[in-house]
Formats: structure tokens, C-alpha cells, sequence
């Protein structure tokens, strides 16, 4: 009877060298972003469409090629009303008041991931001008948040939706000190894609 153990143990080799080589090497880029608890909003202007979040996220590439995000993409929904807003990537870096009159503001730019890496990054998304929702955020309470991350190859990732929690509204907040308020996760915790 033939003993075929080095046979065997050649084919588990050849089979974990393949599944190695696929996960370092050939596996594509698979991004996902990370959101911590805590996020900041503003809208300065009374009767104006005009709103800001101001979001702190990471995104990780787990593929082994590089993934490129080219733009991030955020619905926000008012469970009170339904209304639904759409707000693009627009800069980087905390909001202040300056911004909105260019002083400062770093626009969003594409950023490429290579395999096994990750970016973080405070990203500030404005309001749609085309927007017929005046002010998605109208009083303290729970809004729901869709963030579409969309790549290079023009394929916008599953939405990540998740819910935030504005504590209290004061339009004072938005002409003094940081001009933003706070809204956190209902639970404190990190949200994730």
C-alpha cells in the first residue's frame, strides 16, 4: 500500500501558499470607515439652507491593493418631519466660521489606501445648494445618518447608516467660540461600515 503523507502534506502546503499569496497580494481593495461617538453640527444663517457636519472618521483598506476614495457621501434624515438632506464632502480639518468665507478651508480631496492601511481625517460636509430642505436639523432630538463612501471605480459602498443624538439646541453656539454643537451616539459608542 502506497503512502501518499508527503503527497498530502505538498497539497496543504500548495493550498496555504495560495490563500497566503491572495490575501497579501491579489485581493482587492475592501475600504471601510469608522465613525467615532461623537460628531459636531452648525448652521450660522438664519434662513438659509446652509448646514454643516463636522465628522471625524478613519478608513481602513483590509484588501491587499490599494483602494481609492474619491468622494463621501451624507444623507441625513429628521425621523420628526422625514425630511431628508443631502450633504457632499467639501473640506477637511474642524469647522469655524471662517470657512464658510473660504478663510482656511482645505477641500476634500480623492485619497488612495494601499493594501493593509489606514487614513483618518476630520471631514466637513456642506449642504447641497440645490437643497429644497431648508434645515434638516430643527431641534434637539435623534437624527439618522447615511454615509456612502464612493471609490475609484465609481461603486459607492453599502450606505453606513447609524443614529446621532443632538443634546440640546442653541443658535448662539454657532457665532461664538468652536460654533458648532455636539451630537453622540444614543449608546457612546463608535460606529462602523
Amino acid at each position: 500500500m502506497p503512502d501518499f503523507t508527503a503527497e498530502i502534506f505538498s497539497g496543504v502546503a500548495v493550498l496555504v501558499s495560495g490563500y497566503s499569496l491572495w490575501q497579501t497580494t491579489l485581493r482587492g481593495p475592501s475600504l471601510k470607515v469608522f465613525i467615532p461617538p461623537l460628531i459636531r453640527y452648525a448652521s450660522p444663517y438664519s434662513n438659509s439652507n446652509f448646514e454643516v457636519f463636522e465628522i471625524p472618521l478613519t478608513v481602513t483598506n483590509e484588501g491587499a491593493r490599494t483602494g481609492t476614495a474619491v468622494s463621501l457621501e451624507l444623507d441625513v434624515t429628521n425621523p420628526h418631519t422625514g425630511n431628508t438632506k443631502q450633504f457632499y464632502s467639501a473640506g477637511l480639518g474642524p469647522w469655524n466660521l471662517g470657512k464658510v468665507r473660504g478663510e482656511g478651508l482645505v477641500p476634500f480631496t480623492p485619497f488612495s489606501l494601499p493594501g493593509r492601511a489606514s487614513h483618518s481625517e476630520t471631514v466637513l460636509f456642506y449642504a447641497r445648494e440645490n437643497s429644497r430642505v431648508t434645515q434638516v436639523v430643527e431641534a434637539p432630538g435623534l437624527y439618522t445618518f447615511a454615509l456612502t463612501l464612493v471609490t475609484a471605480s465609481r461603486k459607492a459602498l453599502k450606505p453606513m447608516t447609524f443614529e446621532m443624538n443632538l443634546a440640546f439646541m442653541d443658535g448662539r453656539a454657532f457665532t461664538s467660540a468652536a460654533g458648532t454643537l455636539p451630537l453622540h451616539h444614543p449608546e457612546w459608542q463608535a460606529v462602523a461600515s
